[in-house]
């Protein structure tokens, strides 16, 4: 994989636009009242379950081990969320087949094969 792949450039930078966000609503919660602050709320909880699975994506196509990115998580992952960020960035995933890693375009791979290697990468 390259140093610079702008597929991994442009889902950091949307990490970061999800906690800047998350970060600002949590600031203008402070401020409301109790009664007024529950739509904010949900709104900081859905912008940190999507940054969640965008970091999930970026660890996957970085190859780092889930256990290394969530070591007591007890939230269950949406898979089906992963694989859309997948999808939306196309970046180069490594693709583990029996410990030999290689190189694969996702533009190659099918959705289930990719649900595939995306299950794998949750239960190494």
């Amino acid at each position: 994989m390259s140093l610079y792949n702008p597929s991994l450039v442009c889902l950091v930078a949307r990490i970061k636009g999800l906690t800047l966000e998350q970060k600002r609503i949590k600031n203008k919660i402070k401020i409301l009242p109790e009664k007024d602050a529950w739509w904010f709320l949900k709104l900081a909880r859905d912008l940190a379950f999507d940054s969640r699975h965008c970091l999930l994506a970026y660890g996957f196509a970085r190859d780092v081990p889930y256990k290394n990115i969530e070591r007591k998580s007890k939230l269950k992952i949406n898979k089906k969320k992963l694989l859309n960020i997948v999808q939306e960035h196309r970046f180069i995933v490594r693709a583990v087949a029996g410990f030999n890693c290689t190189i694969v375009s996702h533009q190659q791979r099918s959705d289930e094969r990719m649900m595939e290697l995306i299950d794998g990468w949750l239960n190494v």
